[in-house]
Order: structure tokens, then C-alpha cells, then sequence
């Protein structure tokens, strides 16, 4: 027992030294000076990428600095680590993804900024952490603008389809309930499939399959995360499902050319890039004694009438 004890003292260490190297490994020079921050976010590319380059974007124009460490999609655990490991580090903010319902996670948060470092949550809040700002979608309503979109295009009267990826992620819960809030509005609309695909290529492909055998009358389908929406249009051709209103989530070239394909109605489009640029430009904002706040960031929807002319959704300032 005594060597496994000493065994993980030793594993532990070399982890907080590994990590600690790669957060003071400079991807180039910076001020002295300058405020050091933290961004550790899920992995992932498109959404993530432009909130990265929002980030790179701000750091150049305030002149601070802002490490990017990734951790892998819903690991909340490997997420707590690294935010952990913050407590040996000179920062002067960080940047984060919330989650409300991870009691551990708003704890570890919170101890953060009880050590006077200033949190910016980004893409999912959680007021429950204490955390300084949220910056980020109006989860709620981007699902209604969703929901509006289908039910124009349907002419109001349609058997709808929601994939997310799990209820119990807030933002996905957050989109849900806009999107079902939306379709209220209108009596003939109905809600009467929700798959929780957990970002997984063959997980929704097996429940969509059940779904589309007990609910044979589906005329369209709202994707509330970006990978079901890229992975949606290839499986529904196989199946010569051609025929339905999609709805997608986030603006991948991918789900882009199903669009200009005419296979798609539209996608929902986050404002990612002005997300990172707003969470560096609050943290800056601290400094000067700012106080805690919401910033919520534009959605729009993309459909064939402006997907060729769309740029990504960025503050003309910049």
C-alpha cells in the first residue's frame, strides 16, 4: 500500500509539472506586464476555433495574454483538474465553461474567485458557481428563433423532431426549453421526439431510426448542437429522407453547403468569435473595477437567402 501511496504522490506531481510547463510555455513573446489569463475550454473545432481567434484577437488589441488549454468534450472531471491546478499559477483571470449541474465544478469555481481571480464563464453559465461574468448565446433563445423558423416554414402546422446532445447539459436543456416555449405559440405545431445523441455518430442514427418507425408523420427537425447537425444531412440522404425542414446549430462549412443545397432550411448561428473577445475584454474591464455581468452575444439564423454573402458574427469595431 505504502508504494502505491508513494506511486500516485509521484504521478500527481508530474502531472502538476507537466501542466504547469505548458501553461508558462510561451507560444510567443508578451509583456512582462501584460495581464495573464487562462482559458481552458472543450476541445473542438468551428464553434471552439473562433472563439480561440476571438480570444488571440482581443489579447492583441488590450495587450495581455491568454493560454488556451483544452480539455476532452463533457469531461467535467479532467475540466475540475486543470482548474485545479490554477491555484499554482500567477493569473489574473480565468476563462471557463460553466455547468450548473456539476456541484463539484461551481465549487471549484468558486474557490477561484474567493482567491480574488476574476471567472469569466463561457457558451453555458452557471450563477450557482459565483463566477464574475457570463458571456455567451441566449441559450433560450436561440431555441425559440429555432422554433420559429420551422414553424413558418411548415406554414404552422407540423410534427417536429429535437436531437441534443443530453437534457441534463445546461445549455442544451436552455435550448430545449426556447425551442418548446416557441412552439407553443402555434397549436398545430408539436413536439413529439426529443434523441439525445450525446455527440455521437451512431447513437443518432439508431434513435432516429426508432423515431422515424413511431413517428412517421415527422415534417422537420431541430439539431441544438453542431455536430448532429454536420452528421445529420449524410445519414438522412442515405435514407432518401429529402423531404423534411432541418434546422441545424452553429455555421460549419458543412452545414453551410446543405444550405446553399437547398437540404437545409438554416442553422442557428452563435456569435463565437465576439465571445472569446468579450470574455478577455471583461476580464480587462475587472481590472478596472467592473462589476459582475451577463454579456449575451447575437444569434441569427442562416438560410439560403444569406448564406452567400455570410460573414461570421463579428463586432465591425474589431
Amino acid at each position: 500500500m505504502k508504494h502505491i501511496m508513494i506511486s500516485m504522490g509521484i504521478l500527481s506531481f508530474a502531472f502538476t509539472v507537466t501542466f504547469l510547463y505548458l501553461i508558462y510555455e510561451k507560444e510567443e513573446p508578451f509583456r512582462e506586464d501584460a495581464k495573464k489569463y487562462i482559458c481552458i475550454a472543450t476541445e473542438g473545432m468551428y464553434y471552439w476555433n473562433a472563439i480561440h481567434e476571438g480570444i488571440q484577437a482581443a489579447d492583441e488589441e488590450m495587450g495581455s495574454y491568454t493560454k488556451w488549454v483544452e480539455f476532452e468534450r463533457f469531461d467535467i472531471d479532467e475540466q475540475i483538474r486543470k482548474l485545479k491546478q490554477t491555484q499554482y499559477l500567477d493569473l489574473d483571470g480565468v476563462i471557463t465553461v460553466g455547468e450548473p449541474y456539476s456541484d463539484e465544478l461551481n465549487q471549484t469555481i468558486q474557490d477561484i474567485v474567493e482567491r480574488g481571480i476574476p471567472v469569466a464563464l463561457i457558451d453555458t453559465d452557471s450563477k450557482e458557481s459565483n463566477r464574475n461574468y457570463y458571456i455567451g448565446t441566449d441559450n433560450h433563445q436561440a431555441g425559440y428563433l429555432a422554433a420559429q423558423e420551422i414553424a413558418k416554414a411548415t406554414d404552422y402546422d407540423a410534427d417536429v423532431m429535437m436531437i441534443v446532445s443530453k437534457l441534463t447539459h445546461a445549455n442544451q436543456n436552455e435550448r430545449y426549453e426556447g425551442f418548446v416555449d416557441g412552439l407553443a405559440e402555434y397549436e398545430e405545431m408539436n413536439l413529439v421526439s426529443v434523441i439525445e445523441a450525446e455527440g455521437d455518430k451512431l447513437t443518432m442514427q439508431e434513435q432516429l431510426m426508432e423515431a422515424f418507425l413511431e413517428f412517421p408523420s415527422v415534417e422537420a427537425i431541430f439539431c441544438a448542437e453542431s455536430s448532429s447537425t454536420r452528421r445529420l444531412g449524410p445519414f438522412l440522404q442515405q435514407l432518401k429522407k429529402e423531404d423534411l425542414t432541418i434546422i441545424g446549430f452553429d455555421n460549419a462549412d458543412t452545414t453551410l453547403e446543405f444550405i446553399k443545397d437547398d437540404f437545409y432550411l438554416g442553422t442557428i448561428a452563435q456569435s463565437s468569435y465576439d465571445i472569446g473577445y468579450e470574455a478577455v475584454a471583461c476580464l480587462n474591464r475587472y481590472q478596472e473595477g467592473s462589476k459582475s455581468q451577463e454579456v449575451y452575444t447575437d444569434v441569427t439564423c442562416i438560410t439560403k437567402e444569406n448564406v452567400d454573402n455570410f460573414l461570421p458574427l463579428r463586432k465591425q469595431s474589431k
